[in-house]
């Protein structure tokens, strides 16, 4: 009988260590970021129990244009999502907010192969991440920038005024 529960232990013991050793080889993958999943209608054929509600925080990364998700708390069970395109822009979160994804979560709209539509979404800072491949999705939903035809007062390295008042003098003149 004790031979039983020490093979049993040191099975459990392997078990553990082999999960943590694919975890860390996951994780260094490169590029690798946190974000949550959810199914925008049907669960996709590749991931059906992906339902439409927020799935809890996975880590992820971009081969190309195919999402690889390490979806299982215990052992290796990553999911490939190879995706046909990318909704043209990441938005803000608005309404109920995805939790633990920071104070600005960004959503990213997916379609996959399979004609399945899927939404993910990370924290702010990982906005280049989560794009991926799809860099035109990180430009849009960026700060606005200075309003255009607003002049901005500039300072000579080697006076101690700010340079402001000369600048308006000089626009005034014209």
């Amino acid at each position: 009988m004790g031979v039983l529960y020490t093979v049993t232990v040191l099975l459990l013991v392997g078990l553990a260590a082999a999960d943590a050793y694919g975890r860390r080889r996951f994780a260094r993958s490169g590029g690798v970021f946190r974000c949550r999943v959810r199914a925008s209608g049907d669960p996709p054929t590749l991931w059906p129990w992906l339902r439409v509600r927020w799935s809890r925080r996975l880590p992820a990364y971009w081969i190309e244009d195919v999402l690889v998700v390490r979806r299982g708390p215990v052992l290796n069970r990553s999911v490939v999502l190879p995706v046909r395109w990318c909704d043209d822009s990441t938005r803000a979160a608005t309404g109920q907010k995805p939790k633990r994804c920071g104070d600005r979560p960004l959503i990213l709209r997916l379609t996959l192969v399979d004609g399945c539509r899927i939404a993910i979404t990370a924290g702010e800072d990982a906005r280049l991440d989560l794009v991926g491949p799809y860099l035109s999705a990180a430009l849009r939903g960026l700060p606005d920038g200075p309003a255009p035809g607003r002049r901005v007062p500039r300072t000579d390295d080697n006076d101690d005024t700010d340079g402001g008042d000369r600048w308006g003098e000089k626009n005034r003149r014209r």
